[in-house]
């Protein structure tokens, strides 16, 4: 089918049982199929309480967020301790400084 500059395909559906002679169902086009589907859409009805229970799962905890910013706090040691691995290893440290940084990383910070 054809509107204006466009094609347009229409769908149609079977049962799959009908192959067998199982089912006398006859086609049902996708336009069909999707009015039903929303007619029965709108006669759902969702309970205010559940939504409520719903979005009170979404909100994040104090324990979670606690964990997220001990997490990004993590990684950014881990990002610095990186870094002085890396100018120890282009002799930009002495041992003893890196040492010193590496031995105070993670006593410092906590």
């Amino acid at each position: 089918m054809t509107r204006g500059n466009k094609k347009y395909v229409t769908r149609s559906y079977i049962c799959s049982k009908r192959s067998l002679g199982f089912c006398d169902q006859k086609y049902m086009s996708e336009r069909f199929i999707e009015k039903l589907f929303l007619k029965h859409l709108e006669n759902i009805t969702i309970e205010p309480d559940i939504l409520k229970d719903i979005s009170s799962l979404e909100k994040e905890t104090p324990a979670i967020q606690k964990i997220n910013d001990l997490e990004q706090e993590l990684e950014l040691l881990n990002k610095r301790r990186k870094k002085w691995q890396y100018a120890w290893v282009n002799e930009m440290l002495t041992d003893e400084e890196f040492s010193e940084r590496m031995s105070g990383c993670y006593k410092s910070d906590l």
